[in-house]
C-alpha cells in the first residue's frame, strides 16, 4: 500500500478542523433559578450560580441577551431576558416596538404544567406603575397542561426616569382565583445609546413583597372628587369601589402623572392597592389610565 506523506496528513487535519462546526458562545446568565415554596433550586440570596435552560415558547428566543433568568412560580415556568435589538426605539415602525431603552427589549415566555384551569384567565404586564392587560385566547378557553405564551417588546419607563433609579417590570397571570408571575427588578445606567438595565434580578410574584397587592381593571362609572372615590361599572376581580390612599398617584398610559379631576366616567383604568375591610373596596396606591 502506498504511504501518504506526513506533511499531507497534517494539512488534511487542519482542513478538517476548520470545517468542523463551532459551538456558539454561551449567553451569560445574570440571574439564577429562584427557590420557590416547593422547589429546591439555588436562591438568589445565596448567589449560587445556576445557568438556566431556555423554556419552550411559541416566540423565537432572542439573541444578544443582556440578562437571562428561568424561574418557577407555582405551576408556571417563566423565561425572562433583556436583549438588544435595533428595532426597539423611541421612533419604531410598530407600536409594540416602542422602547424608552433605545435598542433594548424585554422578552418573556411562560409555560403551564398542571390540571386544567377554567376561564377567565387574565394576563397582564408592564413597568411599574403602568400595567396593561394582554389579549389572549386563554381568557376564553382557560388553561391546559402544556399551554405556553409570551411577549417580546419594548418598555415604557415612568416619565422622568434617571440613572440609578430602581424600576420594576411585572408579568402576572391570574387564574382560578390565584395570581402567579414574575417581578423583574432592575436599576438604570448610562449605555451606548442611552439608558440601559443594570443589576437585573427576577423573583417569583408569589414570594415578593407585592404579593399582598391586588390588581383591578375596570370601567369608571362615576368619580366622587371630594371623597377621592371611584365607582366602577365593570371590574375584574369583583371590586366596585376604589378609594384613593393619601399618597395615591394617577398616570396615563404614556407615564405622565395626572390628577383625579382628569379622569372621566367611561375611562378604562388599572389600579393596584390593598383590599379594604368592607367587601368590594380597593384602597389604591396607583392608578393607570389605559383607554384604548
Amino acid at each position: 500500500m502506498r504511504k501518504i506523506p506526513f506533511s499531507l496528513l497534517f494539512i488534511l487535519s487542519l482542513i478538517l478542523a476548520a470545517c468542523a462546526p463551532q459551538q456558539p458562545a454561551p449567553i451569560t446568565v445574570a440571574t439564577q433559578i429562584v427557590q420557590t415554596a416547593t422547589a429546591t433550586q439555588p436562591s438568589l440570596s445565596t448567589g449560587t450560580p445556576a445557568p438556566a435552560p431556555i423554556v419552550e415558547s411559541s416566540l423565537p428566543t432572542p439573541g444578544q441577551a443582556l440578562s437571562s433568568a428561568l424561574i418557577q412560580d407555582g405551576p408556571f415556568t417563566f423565561d425572562i431576558r433583556f436583549h438588544k435589538d435595533s428595532a426597539f426605539s423611541a421612533n419604531p415602525v410598530a407600536p409594540s416596538l416602542y422602547s424608552d431603552l433605545e435598542g433594548i427589549g424585554l422578552y418573556f415566555a411562560w409555560e403551564y404544567h398542571g390540571p386544567a384551569l377554567p376561564p377567565p384567565v387574565t394576563i397582564s404586564w408592564g413597568v411599574d406603575p403602568i400595567y396593561l392587560p394582554m389579549l389572549s385566547a386563554f381568557s376564553e378557553t382557560g388553561l391546559k397542561d402544556g399551554n405556553t405564551g409570551g411577549r417580546d417588546g419594548g418598555l415604557i419607563l415612568p416619565k422622568g426616569s434617571q440613572v440609578g433609579e430602581h424600576t420594576e417590570a411585572v408579568i402576572k397571570i391570574e387564574a382560578d382565583g390565584k395570581a402567579y408571575g414574575a417581578i423583574v427588578e432592575f436599576s438604570l445606567k448610562n449605555g451606548e445609546k442611552g439608558l440601559e438595565p443594570d443589576n437585573v434580578q427576577v423573583i417569583p410574584l408569589s414570594t415578593s413583597k407585592s404579593q399582598a397587592d391586588t390588581f383591578v381593571s375596570g370601567i369608571i362609572q362615576d368619580v366622587a372628587l371630594s371623597a377621592r372615590v371611584i365607582h366602577l361599572e365593570k371590574a375584574a376581580p369583583d371590586i366596585s369601589t376604589i378609594a384613593l390612599s393619601d399618597n395615591a398617584r394617577i398616570y396615563t398610559e404614556s407615564g405622565s402623572e395626572i390628577t383625579l379631576q382628569q379622569i372621566r366616567p367611561g375611562d378604562h383604568i388599572n389600579a393596584i392597592g390593598i383590599l379594604g375591610s368592607a367587601p368590594g373596596i380597593l384602597i389604591a396606591s396607583q392608578i393607570a389610565l389605559v383607554n384604548p
